[in-house]
């Protein structure tokens, strides 16, 4: 079971002295680093990159501490070698200024570990194409937090390398930074128990991935994702919470990739975007992902909640989806998939104009959908649910129950939705049971079922009934309005009196009872009909 990562600035912030080690400030072009405990100015000189680093090692040498930089500007034009045991802070977020020209902390192949390494505050303005931190040996025990990253306004809002990137992370937390701007992959973390939380990432409209996951143990949490057109978070590793975040306009929201298993997607808000989660895995396939109490929300585009091919597992549960676009919506998508649950969620879209599906399962096996509440549909009676089966037994095994399903247009002959259609004859082991279909029209509520198709207990489609006829004294006949969807298969009658009778004109919206002899007084006819 994947555990809560723990902060790990908790295991060695408490070991930095009250007062910081070392206190960087500017006199002029001059920096000063000061001694926190003598007062004494111990290293100095115009390259702010130089002094940081003489008091980033002697701090790491010295066994550990904290380096306390004040306000002004500060130009890093060659980059900081990260220690163990050493908090670097700056005071704010925006009124201590670093212009990079090289990334501020850089790790390069072939250096040392690092362990016990932060990075607090600071605003950090790229002016050139480089990284602000890059981490390519094992990093352990890092946290970086209330840091802003910028681009800027002369390269633009773009520059491929901008961001941070940890190739070999362990216990790596990145908590309340602020990006403004976007690199091809703005947070690439790979390792191994990684947590970024609390922050905002604004891509300003970038094709560009917010987070590139390679890291396994990973949660995301509580943050802002603005922007960006390609992926918020990109990932096909394991073991991964992404809880209580706001996707605002990202193109793709979550894109889970070959070989992923053990995803918990809880409690996101997503509005605007186009494939809002995808899970395209292909044939390595994708296993045990979990989509749940989710907010799904779209006004003016293309709408895919949840799409998903090749996964073994998915549960998508108590989300809520809200469509208000006239542009192409389908909402879930399984396709290639095992074992799915979608339940209990929410959908209403009222806007018809663009809606293929609300779900759409094809080629699937060991699908339930049950208890959920579909609210609109698309226009020219298409589909609220849609079956598709390549092959014959292809979609197999499929329980659609206790649904609440209403269409768009309702009552409109020519444009109310349909219910559920199968594309074809190939499902096999498909059940329809106790879902209530509230529709105006009552011809396209189940269309083109395969033979063997359970049918039953559903109201607005009665498919069984039953009821008592009479037959009146001098009478051999009564007709039976039975109400069912069509003529039924199967009538079975029993008379109150000692009478023959027998069925005769089973139609679409009735039958006969027929008696041998005409009774002297009234006879009552028990029958239960089913299609």
């Amino acid at each position: 079971m994947l555990q809560p990562l723990q902060d790990p600035s908790k295991r060695f912030f408490d070991q930095a002295v009250a007062e910081p080690s070392y206190i960087i400030f500017k006199v002029g072009d001059t920096i000063l680093a000061k001694n926190g405990l003598t007062g004494q100015v111990e290293f100095s000189g115009t390259d702010a990159s130089k002094v940081i680093q003489q008091a980033v090692d002697a701090v790491s040498n010295a066994g550990g501490g904290r380096i306390f930089i004040k306000r002004g500007t500060y130009n890093i034009e060659t980059s900081i070698k990260p220690k163990s045991n050493v908090v670097i802070e700056a005071e704010g977020s925006t009124g201590t200024v670093f212009n990079l020209s090289q990334p501020y902390i850089f790790q390069g192949l072939g250096e040392p570990p690092v362990e016990n390494f932060a990075v607090i505050n600071g605003r950090f303005v790229i002016k050139a194409n480089v990284r602000v931190m890059w981490f390519r040996e094992t990093a352990r025990n890092v946290v970086i937090k209330g840091s802003r990253l910028e681009i800027d306004p002369s390269i633009g809002t773009y520059a491929s390398n901008f961001g941070i990137r940890f190739e070999k992370a362990n216990y790596v937390v990145i908590d309340s930074i602020t990006v403004e701007g976007a690199g091809t992959d703005t947070l690439q973390l790979d390792g191994s128990k990684v947590m970024v939380k609390n922050s905002y990432m604004d891509g300003k409209g970038q094709f560009s991935n917010a987070i590139l996951l390679g890291a396994v143990e990973t949660f995301i949490l509580n943050n802002v994702f603005i922007g960006y057109r390609h992926n918020a978070v990109l990932s096909g590793t394991n073991r991964v919470v992404v809880a209580n975040n706001y996707f605002y306009k990202c193109m793709d929201g979550i894109d889970i990739g070959a070989g992923a298993s053990d995803w918990v997607i809880v409690g996101n808000q997503f509005v605007g975007g186009d494939t809002l989660i995808a899970i395209s895995p292909g044939e390595a396939r994708a296993r045990n992902i979990v989509i749940a109490g989710n907010l799904f929300r779209q006004a003016g585009g293309v709408l895919r909640p949840v799409w998903a091919q090749y996964v073994d597992h998915l549960v998508v549960e108590a989300n809520t989806v809200q469509n208000d676009s006239p542009y192409d919506t389908r909402v879930f998508i399984c396709e290639k998939c095992n074992h799915i649950h979608i339940k209990n969620n929410a959908v209403y879209t009222p806007s018809y104009g663009g809606i293929t599906h609300i779900v759409m399962i094809a080629d699937s096996k060991y699908v339930f959908v049950e208890g959920n509440t579909f609210y609109g549909g698309p226009d020219g009676r298409g589909p609220i649910i849609q079956i598709v089966s390549t092959n014959p037994g292809d979609t197999s095994f499929v329980y659609i129950r206790r649904n609440y399903l209403r269409p768009n247009l309702y009552g409109n002959p020519d444009r109310e939705s349909s219910g559920i259609v199968f594309n074809d004859q190939n499902a096999t082991n498909v059940f329809i049971e106790d879902n209530v279909f509230d529709f105006g029209l009552k011809d396209r509520l189940i269309v083109n079922p395969p033979p063997g198709t359970v049918i039953r207990r559903n109201a607005g489609y009665p498919t069984e009934a039953s009821g008592v006829a009479t037959i009146a004294a001098g009478s051999t006949r009564v007709t039976v309005p039975h109400g069912l969807v069509s003529a039924p298969a199967k009538v079975v009658i029993t008379p109150y009196a000692n009478i023959r009778v027998w069925v005769e004109n089973i139609g679409s919206t009735s039958f006969d009872i027929v008696a041998d002899t005409a009774p002297a007084t009234d006879v009552n006819v028990a029958w239960y009909a089913e299609v």
